[in-house]
């Protein structure tokens, strides 16, 4: 109810997002992921430094087990799912330790005693189970209907997670094994990942790529570049001009071997030399790396440089390490397999 009551109907009727921008001294002072702009290595939820809404919300829902759910196992379940274990953090603990010293909570759990409020357990079974007939996805007992978080949706099982977009849609609970192009669980993805490869070596996808490297190192590969061609030039009257804006433009790439370096070259092409400062690629732990295909001096001459992660971010833990490691005044990001329009970088 709190954050609809806090929510604004905009012009089209739609809800805005709450809460809106907060005061730098009140972020600080209550703490986030994120001091005067600079991210604190702090409040990481789902596997993401957490913004001001979900610091604030995840805040609340603490307060909220806390006070209805207590020692019960879902508690701990509903920690793992948020935090990847069962304890909580330091700056996640701490609010925790502010709401047993909070008057205003306090208050609420007197009350609750006094009214003699069931719990968690009472709740699932004569409530939630009567409603939906089955145990709420944090309780332990329900195995039949439980799921894995594969980061932006769910699924009955990690191999279940991909749904045929590949590593993109493998998160949260699950990690991607790029040898096998498959997903496991994340507490067993190294072990099933090592265990599972073939006897022979590597098939598929990644022996495809190998090849790859192979013919480009002999020099019979000619179709991962374009043809050279004439840089896209700013108009003389802009050009004059003092105050012009650089770009970086950050592609997150995860096993685009087939396309990552023609994107590139394609930007770099399409965006004049004043406006273009770099081109972050980042390596979203592809195997093998995709410097292997084009070496960092290679792609320095199209103003490329890399970001190798060796665990896979997903999509937007990859955006996220491309813009702190890009240094040009405006951020563009691009998939790793487009071709930009003519002028594309006009409107920026």
């Amino acid at each position: 109810h709190m954050y609809r009551q806090h929510k604004e109907k905009d012009g089209r009727g739609a809800l805005t997002r709450w809460p809106p921008t907060l005061p730098t001294e009140m972020t600080d002072r209550l703490g986030c992921a994120y001091r005067n702009g600079t991210y604190t290595g702090k409040f990481i939820v789902l596997k993401h430094p957490a913004d001001n809404f979900t610091r604030i919300t995840t805040r609340n829902n603490l307060r909220v087990m806390e006070t209805w759910v207590g020692d019960h196992p879902a508690k701990y379940a509903y920690y793992k799912r948020l935090f990847g274990q069962e304890t909580l953090k330091p700056e996640f603990q701490r609010y925790i330790n502010d709401w047993k010293a909070d008057p205003a909570a306090q208050k609420q759990v007197r009350i609750k005693r006094e009214n003699q409020c069931h719990d968690f357990e009472w709740w699932d079974k004569y409530v939630y189970m009567r409603l939906t007939g089955r145990h709420h996805p944090w309780h332990p007992d329900n195995k039949k209907y439980q799921k894995v978080s594969c980061g932006a949706h769910k699924a009955k099982s990690c191999d279940l997670c991909p749904q045929g977009n590949g590593q993109d849609w493998c998160n949260g609970d699950c990690a991607w094994c790029g040898a096998l192009e498959k997903c496991f669980p994340i507490e067993t993805n190294h072990k099933m990942c090592r265990s599972k490869v073939p006897a022979g070596g590597i098939r598929g996808p990644k022996a495809a790529v190998l090849k790859q490297i192979k013919e480009k190192e002999e020099g019979g590969s000619r179709a991962l570049h374009l043809a050279e061609r004439k840089r896209a030039e700013l108009a003389e009257d802009v050009l004059e001009e003092d105050n012009k804006l650089t770009l970086s433009i950050v592609l997150p790439c995860g096993f685009e071997h087939d396309f990552f370096i023609r994107t590139a070259e394609s930007l770099y092409y399409e965006t004049p030399e004043e406006v273009l400062k770099e081109i972050v690629i980042v390596d979203d732990a592809s195997e093998p790396p995709l410097a292997e295909l084009w070496s960092e001096s290679a792609a320095a001459a199209f103003k490329v440089k890399y970001v190798r992660v060796d665990s896979a971010l997903g999509l937007i833990g990859a955006k996220q390490k491309g813009a702190e490691a890009a240094t040009g005044d405006i951020i563009v990001f691009f998939d790793c397999h487009v071709k930009p329009a003519a002028d594309y970088w006009v409107p920026y």
